[in-house]
């Protein structure tokens, strides 16, 4: 007869489908820590009875490569055809099913905690690193599953703010208002979840502090997860994980180990989960008194070898969970995981207590040596990924090269995540208080995410001249004032000549262009941009300059010209521009799709990068096609975008065309315009889109 692990075991593996057992690429789930994990008991609590269930070919183990386990094969294991037919069916109970959002981790069979699985929101879990935080809200969010509830589970990291945090359960497009995000989940009624919220950054302490607020204010059913002490007050119910019972941490062990040995284990390693998971029969207990993170550094930490060690340091300077394939020391990671030191989410990191102690054990040289060598693995890895570690790498390096590669990236990693680049220039800022240019990029990002205040007192601080008046433009623009920014761009004309001033009014140029209602056809304001474009002399400027400032002057012109239905000039102003640059040049490309869409073509677009959302845009207001409109629309608002000013005035415009063909949605179409419109520091446009509001009421 089977034993009471052994039947856990099989029903874990006979979840998986037959296909996988001659796969190459297999879950972590099928591996002993994956296994472990998922039944919740120690490591070796598994071997013995996976052991007898192998040698009674109930299950069969083999080499595969596991996702995300590095380059290595590892051994997995499947149930066999016997294996299934031993299974003892348990009665089924009758249950909805609800769902969760978002990406939690893997439910785990609790040992004990039965009270706090009881409990009901709001609630607050705290307690140490590795105490089973995640696990006990895990739990909790599968008993509200079970009832037909959705939940939705957020996951704290230092690269979040609100944006991030609503995008991960499927807010699409949320903006960083903490009334406005908490409103979206009181209406819809869902369980809320936010797990690790002490790893908040300090840049977005203040917004999410707020938003946590506002969700408590609404009565949403809300669990939060946080290391002790929470990273700012939080008024609702504490409870906090202590060790194991006694009972309860004995259920953990394997059931070969005798009970004098098993009741001295528990006495020494206190009931901590993650301290029972991690241990070693064949090393030394820690002495009494000696405690869990003692334990950790004295004997966990000090049995791995070269290769783990490798991976440890590696792993240990991250801020965020990583792709284990974009590590530099891969081979490392299988000894980490079957020693239980590492937590694999969306990607892989070390398990907060592990990460603590390891990087308490390294100085500050060490530490800055460490993040300097890792910045020439992290820029050699594509992606936002690799830009945002290798940002980071290099912020904790102090490295020389800091101002120019993170002005080099800005925009594109600003398209991406700006929440995550406000919390490396909060921190380069730190490291580089004297800084003026990083000074310069944080009012940029806070100005891009629409933190107006915010953005006022980081200019505030740098020296009066035409770098300061750009930034104060952008905060005049964003609080609606057009006429305090035209007397700003007067004066930082006046300061400015050559290269400087051309920059400058091509700038002004653009945003003046950008902040008008879409497809009007307002002639006059189309010439006197046409005549604001001849006025720019950029025949004395260097060639560089001359180059890109030629291309943004024709980018105006054709636009104006396809607006104006001048569509022979609109050609004209695309060929001269195509005998400077080449034919694969992206802007060369838009403007070929724009001559096609306005001449009628609708065109197939796959991507949704902001070229492709300026593209959709233009077919909304050339198409003849009420149903194609409508798709083009509920497209653009639907997409999983991060908010920055470029991508407001996409939704602004969106909005603002849904207004004119929708009747049944006219007026909340109207207020979405009017407040894109705002935040994207376009004042003229929301004017427009509010005296039409006006005259509907």
């Amino acid at each position: 007869m089977l034993s009471g692990p052994q039947q856990r075991i099989l029903r874990w593996l006979s979840g998986f489908p037959v296909s996988l057992e001659k796969a190459w690429d297999v879950d972590r789930s099928l591996s002993l820590p994956g296994i472990s994990e998922g039944l919740g008991v120690v490591r070796s609590a598994i071997h013995t009875p996976i052991t007898k269930l192998e040698e009674e070919e109930l299950v069969f183990s083999r080499m595969a490569h596991v996702i995300g386990g590095g380059r290595r094969r590892r051994k997995v294991f499947h149930i066999t055809e016997s294996g299934r037919a031993s299974i003892t069916v348990e009665e089924p109970t009758e249950s909805k099913i609800g769902s969760i959002i978002g990406s939690p981790p893997p439910l785990v069979n609790l040992s004990g905690r039965e009270v706090e699985q009881s409990c009901i929101p709001p609630a607050l879990v705290t307690g140490l690193p590795g105490i089973g935080k995640s696990a006990l809200l895990r739990s909790l969010a599968e008993g509200f599953v079970s009832k037909g509830e959705v939940v939705l589970w957020m996951r704290m990291s230092p690269f979040d703010s609100i944006p991030e945090l609503m995008e991960q359960v499927g807010y699409n497009g949320s903006s960083n208002d903490p009334h406005a995000a908490a409103m979206r989940i009181a209406r819809d009624g869902y369980i809320l979840i936010i797990d690790e919220i002490q790893d908040v950054h300090e840049r977005h302490l203040a917004a999410i502090e707020s938003f946590v607020g506002h969700l408590i204010n609404s009565n949403v059913q809300l669990f939060i997860g946080s290391r002790a002490p929470p990273p700012f007050e939080i008024d609702i119910k504490s409870i906090t994980l202590d060790m194991l019972d006694h009972v309860s941490a004995l259920a953990l062990l394997p059931d070969d180990i005798e009970q004098e040995e098993a009741e001295l284990i528990v006495e020494r390693l206190g009931g901590h989960p993650l301290a029972l998971n991690l241990l070693d029969r064949n090393a030394p207990l820690p002495e009494v008194g000696e405690g869990v993170r003692e334990y950790v550094k004295s004997t966990v930490l000090a049995r791995l070898d070269d290769e783990a060690k490798k991976t440890l340091n590696e792993l240990s300077l991250l801020p965020i969970q990583v792709n284990p394939e974009n590590i530099q020391h891969q081979d490392g990671l299988e000894s980490l995981d079957e020693s239980a030191l590492l937590r694999w989410e969306d990607g892989v990191e070390l398990q907060h207590l592990i990460r603590n102690v390891q990087r308490a054990m390294l100085s500050e040289n060490e530490l800055e040596q460490a993040h300097s060598t890792a910045v020439k693995h992290w820029q050699e890895v594509e992606g936002k990924q690799g830009r945002l570690i290798e940002f980071h790498h290099l912020i904790q390096s102090n490295d020389a090269m800091l101002e120019r590669r993170m002005m080099d990236e800005l925009e594109g990693i600003c398209s991406v995540s700006p929440s995550a680049m406000a919390s490396l220039l909060e921190d380069a800022c730190i490291r580089n208080p004297r800084s003026r240019q990083l000074k310069r990029l944080a009012a940029a990002i806070a100005i891009e995410r629409n933190e107006v205040q915010l953005a006022d007192q980081i200019i505030s601080e740098l020296p009066d001249g035409p770098a300061k008046n750009q930034l104060l433009i952008r905060t005049t623009l964003l609080k609606g004032d057009t006429t305090a920014a035209e007397e700003l761009f007067d004066e930082m004309e006046s300061q400015l000549s050559g290269s400087e001033l051309v920059k400058a009014r091509l700038n002004r140029l653009v945003i003046e262009l950008e902040d008008r209602s879409p497809g009007s056809n307002d002639d006059e304001f189309f010439n006197q941009i046409l005549k604001k474009c001849g006025q720019i002399n950029i025949s004395e400027v260097d060639e560089m300059i001359r180059r890109s400032a030629l291309q943004v002057l024709s980018m105006v012109r054709h636009r104006v010209y396809l607006a104006q239905g001048d569509k022979d000039s609109a050609n004209r102003v695309l060929s001269e521009l195509k005998s400077v640059l080449d034919k694969g040049d992206r802007h060369i490309i838009r403007m070929e799709a724009l001559s096609r869409i306005y001449d009628g073509e609708m065109i197939e677009i796959e991507s949704e990068d902001l070229d492709s959302q300026i593209l959709m845009l233009a077919m909304v207001e050339c198409s003849q096609d009420s149903e194609k409109r409508a798709a083009l629309v509920s497209r653009l608002i639907e997409m999983k975008q991060p908010l920055h000013a470029a991508r407001r005035r996409v939704l602004a415009g969106a909005w603002t065309w849904l207004s004119r063909f929708d009747e049944s949605q006219r007026l909340l179409a109207l207020r979405e315009a009017i407040s894109y419109w705002k935040a994207a520091g376009c004042p003229r446009a929301a004017t427009a889109a509010a005296e039409e509001l006006h005259r509907i009421l």
